[in-house]
């Protein structure tokens, strides 16, 4: 069984466009770069390795985080700018 007990640099969330794009530019630099795909999520249950599942929702986690702050910072700036 493969276990994820590594540090990681970067965790990049799906390989389309933006993120295998990411993950082509960031990979010259000599991060560590865990690239994370919904292959990941289905073979972290059927390893039955628990620290490949909560790295893979720590990574989804806190991309809908950012997602969200990124949502409000957008929102903040419309309403700000129209005062």
């Amino acid at each position: 069984m493969t276990s994820i007990t590594e540090h990681y640099d970067i965790i990049i969330i799906g390989t389309g466009a933006g993120g295998g794009t990411l993950a082509h530019r960031l990979a010259p630099i000599g991060k560590k770069i865990l690239v994370a795909v919904s292959t990941s999520l289905s073979f972290a249950l059927k390893a039955g390795n628990e620290n490949n599942l909560v790295v893979f929702g720590l990574a989804v986690g806190i991309t809908a985080l950012l997602v969200g702050l990124e949502r409000f910072a957008l929102w903040l700036l419309v309403h700000l700018s129209k005062n």
